[in-house]
């Protein structure tokens, strides 16, 4: 039996051709913002000053969400 799809037959579609979909308004606002403030910590970085960004992805590595 097939299980319910949150995606559309198009969206599936789109992304077995290409690789990616766009899904306008997945999250809102306040949950991006959360996220980018948490990434950029944890990076030890700005998004704002350029010359603190990471040289490499390295400091990413096992990041986890932190949901407020």
């Amino acid at each position: 039996m097939d299980s319910p799809s949150l995606l559309s037959d198009g969206q599936f579609e789109h992304f077995k051709t290409h690789g990616y979909l766009i899904l306008e308004n997945f999250f809102d606002e306040a949950s991006l913002h959360n996220w980018r403030e948490q990434l950029w910590s944890k990076m030890g970085s700005s998004l704002e000053t350029t010359e603190t960004w990471p040289k490499d992805d390295s400091s990413i590595h096992r990041y986890e969400y932190d949901p407020p």
